[in-house]
C-alpha cells in the first residue's frame, strides 16, 4: 500500500492578504511530504493513487476583517472555514477537516477568499493531508 502524507505551514511570520481575487495559498514550510504529493511551490496536493484521504486546514486571523478559506477539489469547493468581521478586531483561530474519495491525479488546495487575510507565526496556519486507504 502506498504511503502518502503531508503537513505544511505558510512559512513566514506576518499577514497574508488581503487578496484582490480568490487565491491559492502556498504553504512553504513543509514539515513532511511522504510520497511527494504536495507541491510547495504551488500549494497543490495531487493524489498519486485512488483512495480515501483526510485533509485539515487551520488558520489564525484578526476579526477586524472577514476571513474565509475554502478547500477545493479540482475546482469544486468542498469545505470552508472562516470568521465574520467584528467591531472589536480580536484574534481568532479556526479550521476544518474532511475525508474525500479521490481519483488518481485529483488536486486539492486551499483558497483564500477575496478581501480575506490570515496570519502565520509559529506555524499556526497549516494545511495537512494523508491517505487513509487505497
Amino acid at each position: 500500500r502506498p504511503q502518502v502524507a503531508f503537513s505544511a505551514a505558510l512559512g513566514s511570520d506576518g499577514f497574508f492578504g488581503p487578496v484582490n481575487v480568490d487565491s491559492t495559498l502556498v504553504y512553504k514550510n513543509v514539515f513532511m511530504n511522504v510520497g511527494n504529493a504536495y507541491q510547495q511551490t504551488t500549494g497543490i496536493f495531487t493524489a498519486p493513487v485512488r483512495g480515501a484521504y483526510y485533509f485539515s486546514f487551520f488558520y489564525h486571523c484578526s476579526t477586524s476583517r472577514g476571513t474565509w478559506l475554502h478547500l477545493y477539489r479540482n475546482g469544486k469547493k468542498e469545505a470552508r472555514a472562516g470568521q465574520h468581521k467584528t467591531e472589536n478586531g480580536m484574534a481568532a483561530n479556526g479550521g476544518n477537516g474532511l475525508t474525500l474519495l479521490l481519483e488518481k491525479a485529483d488536486q486539492v488546495y486551499i483558497i483564500l477568499q477575496k478581501d480575506s487575510w490570515i496570519w502565520d507565526g509559529g506555524n499556526v496556519s497549516v494545511f495537512s493531508g494523508f491517505l487513509i486507504d487505497a
